[in-house]
């Protein structure tokens, strides 16, 4: 009778190693998945930003600017997992481009409503100017977004 109840006390007990055992596999394989993802997520914020940077230039392109890659970003519920000083410096960055872009859209915005008014020669240069003001705004941070991104990625 002792032999049995040994014997069901180990298998017990390997069970319970088994079974914390596989725990802890899958744990470790959750983990590194996920700083996989968040590392793929990161760099592809690096490289939409750093292809990004000469739409910020005085002459830069009249389209607005890409943020495919931080929307992904925010979507996984990634931006939580990257260190704090730098997930500042993300958001900050891509606030500064939306507002880039909503310049660009009410430039656009304002172009159309001249043409629907009848008024195709009407003056956007204060539009024009605050597209190029938030644009220089916005270079500075975006650079170095991109080589804190870049340090980060090493």
């Amino acid at each position: 009778m002792p032999d049995t109840l040994v014997g069901a006390l180990l298998g017990v007990v390997a069970a319970l190693l088994g079974t914390w055992g596989a725990y802890l596999l899958t744990e470790g394989r959750d983990k590194r998945r996920k700083a996989d993802e968040l590392r793929q997520a990161l760099h592809l914020v690096h490289i939409e930003l750093a292809s990004q940077l000469n739409a910020l230039t005085a002459d830069g392109g009249e389209a607005p600017i890409d943020r495919g890659a931080y929307e992904a970003l925010k979507a996984r519920a990634l931006l939580s997992l990257v260190p704090r000083d730098m997930a500042t410096q993300i958001v900050h960055t891509y606030l500064l481009l939306a507002r880039v872009n909503e310049a660009i859209q009410d430039r656009d915005n304002a172009y159309w409503a001249t043409i629907a008014g009848g008024r195709p020669n009407a003056d956007l240069s204060n539009f024009i100017s605050t597209i190029t003001a938030t644009r220089a705004a916005a270079l500075a941070p975006a650079t170095k977004c991109v080589e804190a991104l870049a340090q980060h990625l090493r």
